[in-house]
């Protein structure tokens, strides 16, 4: 049995902030892959999904392509 709390994510730490100083690590979880526009896009889905994805380069991956086209076409409709 562990003493104490379970220690933050970093991602967590980064939200709360760094009051202490304290040294940062490194992010748990890292996106691999590239964003692929699907093909069945058009219109303002498309215009919805390209600005989705370039808000913040590196940080959508592959696998968030279905759930943020899902978003785009429905903000489109």
């Amino acid at each position: 049995m562990g003493r104490g709390p379970r220690p933050e994510t970093p991602e967590m730490q980064a939200v709360k902030g760094n009051s202490g100083k304290r040294k940062r690590r490194a992010p748990s979880v890292k996106p691999v892959g590239e964003m692929v526009i699907p093909n069945y896009l058009q219109g303002d889905a498309l215009a919805c999904f390209q600005m989705m994805a370039a808000m913040q380069p590196g940080y959508f991956a592959v696998t968030d392509t279905g759930s943020i086209a899902v978003y785009a076409a429905a903000w489109a409709d």
